[in-house]
């Protein structure tokens, strides 16, 4: 048995669990164990399920779009509509778009359909312009040029003194070109974006006068500054 357990007792030091739980299961079902192992082995066992990844509880594709239009956890809803081939709802797709008003619960539906290639025509109301668009015609947020140029810019002024403000704005910034799905942001709405999302940050974090230097370093005109949306919680 002292075999065993320095098996077990590698297996579980490398972080085994595969092999470690087999052992262990076997040795829980003998007759006899020396004083000691039997909870040593439990609390192995705790360990090793505690390691395993939470299954996700599985939600019809149906109940999901439900979901959204009753506006009931919509985020959680998307999340396993990314598993789900958006190809076979298009009806459910474009009901959403025609009454749902979040926006950023459109554009996150919108990615969806972009990362998944759809080649349906879909109509959507924005800003009181209807406009029709086909998600394969559509770029990722994260690839378009003015995504890019934006998230450039952020980085130089924040990557090497303040990452964490970097982070910070990265993320406002994914949630605004989510926004503007199904158009792109463009390399003209660098400045305007990209120092209208630094300066939200820095005074969301009262850090106004990090601002003050970083307009001066960068010749920031404020009245040229995009307004920053400000989004729905879920």
């Amino acid at each position: 048995m002292d075999e065993i357990k320095a098996k077990i007792d590698q297996h579980m030091k490398h972080k085994e669990y595969d092999c470690a739980l087999a052992l262990i299961e076997s040795e829980l079902l003998q007759p006899y164990l020396p004083p000691g192992f039997a909870k040593t082995y439990l609390e192995y066992k705790q360990e090793i399920l505690a390691s395993k990844p939470v299954v996700k509880k599985h939600i019809e594709p149906e109940t999901c779009f439900t979901m959204i239009l009753e506006n009931h956890h919509p985020l959680v809803a998307l999340s396993h509509l990314e598993h789900v081939p958006l190809v076979h709802y298009h009806h459910q797709i474009q009901r959403i778009f025609d009454h749902v008003s979040d926006e950023f619960v459109i554009g996150l539906l919108i990615q969806l359909c972009v990362q998944q290639q759809l080649t349906t025509t879909f109509t959507l109301s924005k800003h009181g312009q209807r406009m029709e668009f086909v998600p394969m015609y559509v770029m990722s947020v994260d690839q378009s040029d003015g995504y890019l140029a934006i998230d450039a810019l952020i980085r130089d002024v924040f990557e090497n003194d303040n990452p964490s403000l970097m982070l910070m704005c990265q993320s406002l910034l994914m949630q605004e070109a989510l926004l503007h799905l199904p158009l792109n942001l463009e390399e003209d709405d660098r400045d305007p974006y990209g120092f209208a999302i630094i300066k939200h940050v820095l005074l969301a974090m009262d850090d106004d006068q990090q601002w003050q230097q970083i307009k001066a370093v960068y010749d920031v005109k404020e009245d040229t500054l995009q307004e920053i949306s400000q989004l729905s919680t879920h």
